[in-house]
């Protein structure tokens, strides 16, 4: 979906371009294919599952689990495990890797309570209506 399609057009040219970066006379890259194809599996498929967020936010709101109200009133404790689970999950320990999953990732979880209110709505007029 959409997170593979980020993840391997957008990010990953600029993350290969940064590790690249490190290269010199001295130390040149020798990457294997196996290495590579391995490396861009542990990048891109994090990102697709983590772009599922708001359709997983919308289904826990709308079967009732959590509240939009709950998402917006945790949001520093969604900001710190976010970066945790970003710092776990790249594939390398460079904070630009981190940033890299980090900042879509917050950028989905606001949107993630923008998805939850509209749940919340179609929750309620669901029931006010009957159906």
């Amino acid at each position: 979906g959409l997170g593979i399609f980020f993840a391997y057009f957008v990010a990953l040219p600029r993350i290969i371009k940064f590790l690249l970066g490190f290269s010199t006379k001295e130390l040149e890259p020798a990457i294997s294919l196996n290495n590579y194809v391995s490396f861009i599996l542990k990048f891109v498929l994090p990102f697709g599952f983590v772009f599922q967020l708001p359709v997983v936010v919308f289904l826990l709101v709308y079967t009732g689990i959590i509240h939009p109200s709950h998402l917006a009133q945790k949001r520093r404790y969604a900001i710190l495990a976010i970066f945790v689970f970003a710092a776990v999950i790249t594939p390398t320990p460079d904070v630009f890797s981190q940033l890299t999953l980090a900042i879509p990732l917050l950028i989905l979880y606001e949107f993630s309570i923008l998805v939850a209110t509209l749940a919340s709505f179609i929750q309620k007029t669901k029931h006010v209506h009957g159906r």
